[in-house]
């Protein structure tokens, strides 16, 4: 005697909504909590937090100017990361320099 089977839609669409909403929780990514350092110890910058500020920036400014392009939401958060950047610079100077 064979088996007969027979294939449900609607079972098979809840079987793999359930597969899917029941995946293990993910861990949120570390990076996003690190602090952002604009400024190495050695006193050169550092690029990739001075991106990843850029970036924040850009998102920050795309809720209050929607219309806006993101080449130059870009374009002045990189100007505004990187003026960050060259004032904590000066400033970790001038405190190397006071300590001296």
């Amino acid at each position: 005697m064979s088996l007969r089977r027979s294939l449900s839609w609607s079972v098979a669409m809840h079987e793999m909504r359930s597969a899917r909403l029941n995946r293990p929780a993910v861990r949120p990514l570390v990076g996003r909590h690190a602090p952002i350092v604009l400024v190495n110890a050695d006193g050169t910058f550092n690029r990739t937090d001075i991106m990843r500020r850029a970036h924040a920036l850009a998102r920050r400014h795309q809720l209050t100017q929607p219309n806006a392009s993101w080449r130059s939401l870009m374009a002045d958060a990189l100007r505004l990361a990187w003026s960050e950047a060259r004032r904590s610079q000066a400033a970790s100077r001038l405190v190397a320099r006071l300590a001296a």
